[in-house]
Parts: C-alpha cells; structure tokens; sequence
C-alpha cells in the first residue's frame, strides 16, 4: 500500500505528545519520519510509565508506542559536534522538519528556521507551541492541560453553566493540534 506521502522525509526533533502526535500522522499518510532524541534521557514521555504517573500495562507504554509507529528513531546529541553534524547530513535530505523546542533552545542548538535553511533551503519548517509565536508568554512552554483545555477555552465550553469543569483525558489536544501541523 502507498501513502500519499511516499518518498517525503520528515525529520521530528520534539517532545511530549503536542508535535511528536504530527510526526505520526505523517508518518500514517506514507512519509518516512526519523525522530532525533536525546541519547542518554529520550523524549521524556517514555518516563511517564515507568515514572509511575500513569499506569502501565506489563511494562509497556502505549503512548509511545502509540506516538512512535511509522517512525524510526535515532538518539543524537545535538549540544556535542558529532550530533550536529549527523543531525545537518539529515536536514540536508529533509523535507520537512518539526519541532516543539522552545525559542532558548532553539537558538542554543542551533535549530531555529534560519539556521536549518542555511543547510536546507528548500525545508518546510514547523514548530509547535502551546503559547503561540507572539504575546507576553511566547517565550514560555506550554502542557496540554493548561495551553489547550483552560486558556484555550475548551474546558469552559464543555461544562454546564454552574458545575466544575469537565476532567480533561490526557493529550486531548496534544492530538488535535499534532493533526492540524500535520
């Protein structure tokens, strides 16, 4: 079977579930996705089983494997000289590329739109953020549960008028949003 996306390269440098859930969908219509993760810690979903923050189930996580299928997965540290320049040879043969880093660690891993073009200047860039590019908390990370179901309002349009707000599921708008950057 052929995906619509045959033949297009994304590179993933992200983490949690927000960015990394686009990659995956990708990665679903056909396109040949490699996520870059540090060596040593890994995205840090991986830990929310074994961390003991959500239950497992005989020592599998689901989410990652859910957030990792159609996807290969190469650790780099993008801080050390050798990391970088692997991870220039892949953004070199990119199509795309995602991201959820914030802007300091873009800048400090030399990841931002204007460094990666200088080595690919034909890369689709796009970046995740839960607080948006511009405003007083531009600069500032976002989770789910606050950027997505209370500043973005969902929670309030989904409680009755007079009762507490509705329990968001975990990543419900990790999902939503990783399908539209998708």
């Amino acid at each position: 079977m052929t995906g619509v996306l045959d033949g297009i390269r994304v590179l993933e440098v992200a983490e949690w579930g927000f960015v990394p859930s686009a990659g995956t969908v990708l990665g679903d219509w056909g396109a040949e996705v490699l996520k870059v993760e540090h060596p040593r810690f890994g995205d840090p979903i991986r830990g929310l089983i074994t961390g003991g923050l959500i239950p497992g189930a005989s020592g599998r996580n689901f989410i990652v494997e859910q957030l990792g299928r159609n996807k290969r997965s190469i650790g780099l540290d993008l801080a050390k000289p050798a990391g970088r320049e692997l991870l220039d040879r892949f953004v070199a043969r990119a199509d795309v590329f995602l991201t959820s880093f914030l802007d300091d660690a873009r800048e400090r891993l030399r990841l931002t739109y204007e460094d990666l073009r200088r080595v690919n200047p034909r890369l689709v860039y796009a970046r995740g953020h839960g607080q948006g590019r511009r405003g007083p908390d531009a600069r500032r990370g976002g989770y789910d549960v606050v950027s997505f179901w209370a500043r973005g309002g969902i929670a309030d349009r989904l409680t009755a008028t007079g009762q507490p707000h509705v329990a968001q599921r975990p990543a419900f708008g990790d999902f939503i949003g990783g399908a539209c950057i998708a």
